[in-house]
């Protein structure tokens, strides 16, 4: 990675005799401990630029942060995250990131004048007190850093369109995205398809994904478009790409696609499957585009008389 004016360098690092010293450069492992239990950690020497520092640097308006796998026991990082003793330079990124997947043991340095143990409930009162901390220490403006949620900006039709993802917000901020999501999801499916846009889904499921599409009008952004995924190993469910009525055929279900494809292609994801309704040809058409293969064919899969296609994308071909 080519961030910061200076990066430090192991020369030969392969050739170095670690013995038990498992070295982590922005990685994960699996240790097996004396009693069985297998532990999934993951580390990183990483730090933003808002951290007086002379290696391993990054911007902070970067997120480096969203590669860190679902499920890890024990997180640690040189970087601390944004409000807990960090005197306001850790990440808000980070901040975000253990919100959306808490580990159940976290680490981190820079912070020396600041070292404490905290236990961490992810709950609202925990929320108010991020941003009391943030209000106490730099005023209130810098309660904006609240919020920041990697986003993926394009333009369909010379119209800005962008694309973030529900794990990287807080709590309020989820929960208004989920409510709009689930009146459309309720207009657009039948009851016995419609997906359940609750709380859950930000909070205990690491492993679904739930991406918007939003559009600038005036001060406003208004939902476009949703996405959900689940990850199982190499392989992602999608269960569906939703593009509200106003904004249908204007491309905005492609840039969707396209920006899911290389995501998931980013974490090392292999294969992408999915479920279509034979009769939604607009949605066939748009995966058959895309690359995916109809694989299996079953009748009545949704409901008798609806025809259920299996269709695959390998993102390594």
């Amino acid at each position: 990675m080519n961030r910061g004016t200076r990066r430090w360098r192991i020369e030969g690092l392969e050739s170095v005799y670690w013995g038990d010293i498992i070295y982590l450069q922005h990685q994960h492992a699996v240790v097996t401990c004396w009693n069985g239990r297998r532990l999934r950690i993951y580390g990183s020497p990483y730090s933003s630029m808002t951290i007086p520092s002379s290696v391993f640097q990054y911007p902070d308006s970067d997120n480096i942060w969203d590669r860190i796998p679902d499920n890890v026991d024990i997180l640690i990082t040189h970087t601390p995250p944004y409000t807990h003793g960090d005197s306001l330079r850790g990440c808000p990124h980070l901040l975000n990131q253990i919100w959306s997947d808490p580990p159940h043991l976290y680490v981190f340095g820079c912070g020396l004048e600041n070292y404490r143990i905290e236990f961490l409930h992810y709950d609202a009162l925990q929320e108010a007190m991020e941003r009391i901390e943030a209000c106490q220490i730099s005023g209130a403006s810098q309660t904006s850093r609240f919020g920041m949620a990697p986003q993926y900006e394009t333009g369909v039709g010379g119209m800005p369109l962008t694309i973030s993802d529900i794990h990287s917000l807080k709590r309020n901020e989820a929960l208004e995205i989920l409510a709009q999501i689930s009146r459309v999801e309720k207009k657009t499916f039948p009851t016995n398809e419609a997906f359940p846009f609750g709380e859950d889904l930000w909070r205990k499921k690491p492993n679904t994904r739930v991406l918007y599409a939003t559009r600038a009008k005036g001060s406003q952004s208004d939902l476009v478009a949703y996405a959900v995924y689940v990850r199982q190993k190499g392989v992602a469910l999608l269960h569906k790409i939703c593009v509200t009525e106003p904004n249908r055929r204007q491309g905005v279900g492609q840039e969707v696609l396209s920006y899911i494809q290389q995501r998931l292609q980013k974490e090392g994801c292999q294969y992408i499957q999915l479920w279509v309704d034979q009769a939604r040809e607009p949605a066939r058409a748009l995966y058959l585009r895309n690359g995916f293969e109809e694989r299996e064919v079953i009748p009545d899969y949704y409901a008798p008389g609806r025809t259920g296609i299996k269709m695959v994308l390998d993102l390594e071909a």
